[in-house]
């Protein structure tokens, strides 16, 4: 098929990172993909065809899309009625910074959303979500576009706050669809990999595991059989093997006394640390002038 390939830089004011837009489609609307960035296209009112990689598909009101970069598409509508589709354009290092302390694992829904586009063995490249009507959707991509036409102060933070919002929201309708074609071994290694984040970047606090569990929706029982399985460990044994390292690198590189060491690391009760500290590198944390035996690397 024909197509214009279109570059982020044509949509955006310099330092952009997010563009709303809003196409009043009436015929047929040219072909063309995007080079470097990601569209999420939502259908606010009218009817028509979809042109996804030369393959038809009819859209109305309330469907979504989310595009990967070079997929080609186009829209034609229906009629003389015409289509409005309000386009959200972002890079996908646009929310990355923002990922490391969400308490929504919006990087597991993220990431899953587009290994869910690229996947080597059903590479279409987007997903479509159909009767995506819901109030949530609808009110976000207005707020999206009110927030960038109005450009107040903090408008740059509040536009990726809701690119964030919308991401969660096409993750759970997209979990819901039994139409989609879904993958539980990729969303619980992610999972437990931002876990495994969480817990690396927190290791001196208390974690309950019903923390953890929350912060991906899951309950108790099944977070702690997926991270076994998959980390050959419990979060637990995880989180001690964390702050013995660490406590190792200490001893080794610093005059702290063992004491202290052990309560940097979140060790309040010292006997517990040298219980915790000999079973994992079976020896007594004293200070050592050689380099100890090697730390086990969670």
């Amino acid at each position: 098929m024909q197509h214009e390939r279109l570059r982020f830089s044509a949509y955006v004011r310099a330092g952009e990172e997010i563009r709303i837009l809003v196409d009043e489609i009436q015929g047929r609307h040219p072909a063309h993909s995007h080079d470097d960035f990601i569209e999420a296209a939502y259908i606010d009112a009218g009817s028509g065809v979809h042109i996804l990689n030369g393959r038809e598909e009819r859209i109305s009101e309330g469907d979504l899309f989310l595009f990967d970069p070079h997929i080609v598409h186009a829209f034609i509508a229906d009629g003389d009625r015409p289509l409005r589709v309000y386009n959200c354009l972002f890079q996908p290092p646009t929310l990355d910074p923002s990922f490391k302390d969400c308490k929504d694992f919006v990087d597991v829904a993220y990431h899953y959303l587009f290994y869910s586009l690229s996947a080597d063995d059903d590479p279409k490249g987007y997903i479509r979500l159909t009767g995506a009507s819901a109030a949530e959707i609808r009110s976000l991509f207005y707020e999206i576009r009110r927030e960038y036409e109005s450009r107040e102060n903090g408008y740059e933070q509040m536009l990726k706050a809701n690119l964030m919002k919308l991401m969660i929201y096409i993750f759970r309708l997209y979990k819901k669809d039994e139409a989609q074609r879904q993958n539980p071994s990729v969303y619980n290694r992610l999972v437990v990999q931002e876990a495994a984040s969480y817990i690396r970047q927190h290791f001196d606090e208390e974690i309950p595991c019903g923390k953890l569990a929350d912060r991906a929706f899951l309950s108790v029982n099944y977070f702690r059989k997926i991270f076994k399985e998959i980390t050959g460990m419990t979060m637990i044994r995880m989180q001690q093997n964390v702050r013995v390292h660490t406590a190792c690198d200490l001893l080794v590189n610093t005059r702290l006394s063992v004491s202290d060491i052990a309560a940097r690391v979140g060790y309040g009760d010292l006997k517990f640390f040298y219980q915790v500290f000999r079973r994992v590198q079976g020896r007594h944390p004293r200070r050592l002038s050689e380099k100890p035996q090697r730390c086990i690397t969670p």
